[in-house]
């Protein structure tokens, strides 16, 4: 399998952590997979997984309870689908457009029928485009989970590979709709999505990460490849997020964000989120000039391209909107960065971060590259340095990475599993929570002004750290989250290498 998209959620309730992935990439139509934890002690899955009947090219999931009723559903995405044509039609290969190779990809849905997974998908959501990632948010406020598309681009009517707006599609009655509610203004080659309060005024925000530039009707030529888009408020208090980029970030010439996490550099059960801890976390590599766009969606020819210099993971305040931290991938002798994931993972109050690349500095892209752990400590005003305190021996194309808890996460143990509680006065019309955490495995209640709120109240997206009531008040409220996090966090990580699979690293922290 070339696994692509990974996330580890409980798909049965019943404690354990199970393994989803998203496998195909642009190599060839292969399944979505499930390996089922039934409880087996060492917190390992079933080495055998579910899969399902219908295949794609596949590439990330996010994981989320659409219709509220308990159970958590999977989105996944398709990038592309094959065309089919007749290579003797054409007297060279250069005569053939994007649609002569390609049809455009489309999302798809597996509801969660009481912890079994339907075999094919129950519905897809068709856009016309190739997207590229996905995330979920409460867009509207409303209670429930609407999907945002970063889409890498689109085929125009004469079969052209050009960018395309990336869109929020709106949840209706626990469904995902391909009706748009919300687009960019401008189109973009969009690679990275994400939902969060980089303000921390209580409204939620989106951010895209993409290729340099802003092409519209007129193609801009810019480093730009952070947009972020700001939520609102309207003259009627009707939330929303503004479709003008309200600031953006480039890095260089012909470097792109393809891979975009954001989270706080501090965390811990006494603290409260500030707006100079929240940081984008990227991964950036090169798109040639000269190179046809297109190749981005069959992005492994872009990788087995030669090494471009700023191809690094960075670390960049929100609030100071500068670089904190980067990495120097010649001096770790590696290439390509890939996917990543942040979270405290020995506990000492400042986030971690786990980082992985695609290959070596000299190797080829089969032979693939470790991972690498970063210590997060305090720093100057800059916000936290980072020291490498781990390389893996292990070497492979690393994709999706996850931070959880492979044993049982339902138990609170003192040295395993930590329940905390968070407790922030909050503005009229500002829905939006932040907790002080990286890695959240579960929501067990939440209170405004000390009443319960029952499970159709808010909505909150499998893992992330961001909660939206569904409720606008009038008034200032005090909002009380219980949440549960794991100390001992185990990396799961997807290999796009064929003869790899997965991989869990479990955590050796004892907690003193």
């Amino acid at each position: 399998m070339y696994a692509t998209g990974l996330f580890c959620v409980d798909l049965d309730n019943n404690g354990y952590m199970d393994v989803v992935n998203a496998n195909g990439n642009d190599m060839c139509p292969q399944p979505l997979t499930i390996y089922n934890n039934w409880g087996k002690e060492t917190g390992e899955p079933y080495y055998l997984p579910n899969y399902a009947d219908d295949k794609g090219f596949n590439t990330r999931i996010k994981i989320g309870d659409l219709n509220k009723d308990g159970w958590q559903d999977i989105v996944m995405i398709s990038v592309f689908k094959r065309a089919q044509f007749n290579p003797e039609s054409f007297t060279s290969q250069s005569d053939l457009n994007g649609s002569d190779l390609y049809k455009s990809g489309s999302v798809k849905v597996y509801m969660n029928n009481r912890g079994i997974i339907p075999s094919t998908a129950t519905y897809e959501i068709e856009l016309g485009t190739f997207p590229f990632d996905i995330d979920l948010g409460d867009f509207d406020a409303d209670g429930d989970l609407d999907l945002a598309v970063a889409n890498i681009g689109q085929l125009n009517e004469n079969g052209v590979f050009v960018p395309a707006k990336s869109v929020i599609c709106l949840n209706e009655n626990g469904i995902l709709k391909s009706k748009k509610i919300w687009e960019t203004d401008y189109s973009f080659n969009a690679m990275s999505i994400k939902f969060a309060d980089l303000n921390l005024d209580g409204l939620l925000d989106l951010t895209i990460g993409h290729s340099p530039g802003h092409p519209g009707e007129k193609r801009i030529k810019t480093n730009e490849a952070i947009s972020v888009f700001y939520g609102k408020l309207d003259s009627n208090n009707e939330i929303g997020i503004d479709t003008n980029v309200g600031w953006s970030f480039g890095f260089g010439s012909s470097l792109a964000a393809v891979t975009l996490n954001i989270g706080l550099l501090r965390e811990g059960e006494n603290s409260v989120p500030n707006k100079k801890d929240v940081i984008f976390l990227v991964g950036i590599q090169g798109v040639k000039e000269d190179e046809e766009a297109f190749k981005l969606v069959n992005s492994h020819r872009m990788l087995n391209s030669s090494n471009c210099f700023g191809e690094d993971f960075y670390v960049i305040g929100c609030q100071e909107k500068k670089i904190y931290w980067k990495t120097d991938v010649t001096d770790m002798n590696v290439n390509k960065p890939s996917f990543s994931s942040m979270g405290d993972l020995n506990n000492d109050g400042y986030a971690d971060l786990v980082l992985g690349f695609f290959k070596m500095e000299e190797g080829n892209l089969n032979d693939g590259a470790p991972f690498f752990i970063f210590e997060g400590k305090p720093g100057d005003a800059n916000g936290s340095r980072f020291k490498q305190i781990y390389r893996s021996k292990a070497h492979g194309v690393n994709q999706e990475i996850f931070l959880g808890y492979a044993r049982k996460y339902t138990k609170v143990k003192s040295n395993k599993i930590e329940q905390r509680r968070f407790t922030q006065v909050f503005s009229p019309n500002r829905p939006v929570v932040t907790l002080p955490c990286n890695v959240v495995l579960s929501i067990d209640s939440v209170k405004v002004d000390k009443v319960m709120q029952n499970y159709g109240a808010y909505s909150w997206s499998y893992a992330t750290n961001v909660l939206t009531l569904n409720n606008s008040f009038k008034h200032a409220v005090e909002v009380e989250v219980v949440y549960k996090t794991p100390l001992k966090k185990d990396i799961y990580i997807a290999y796009w290498n064929a003869n790899i699979g997965n991989a869990i690293y479990y955590s050796q922290y004892s907690k003193p």
